[in-house]
């Protein structure tokens, strides 16, 4: 088993939000903390854990930042940490995707 922990200042959960059914908006957290076990021999005992700090929510734009951040969305003050973890994927129909349990 391999585990590779997320550099924070390397790391950034990156994501796609549309945007008045016009356009698309980018962003990131980026402040990423957590790791994935790998193993190659047995890749469905995968697990992965994080945890984002999501004041540190950029998009480029600091008043669409300010919006994310607040109760109509994130709401940081309330939420400042979102975590994660997830183990032993589910093998699909073909071997080139996949999911992983909800």
């Amino acid at each position: 088993m391999k585990r590779w922990s997320f550099e924070p200042g390397h790391t950034a959960a990156e994501f796609t939000a549309r945007h008045m059914m016009v356009t698309w908006v980018r962003g990131a957290f980026k402040d990423v903390h957590g790791s994935v076990d790998f193993d190659l021999s047995d890749c469905m005992q995968t697990s992965f854990e994080g945890v984002i700090d999501a004041a540190k929510l950029w998009t480029g734009e600091s008043d669409r930042d300010a919006h994310l951040r607040s109760a109509d969305f994130f709401d940081v003050d309330n939420h400042p940490r979102s975590a994660s973890a997830a183990a032993s994927p589910t093998a699909s129909a073909t071997r080139s995707s996949r999911r992983w349990p909800t």
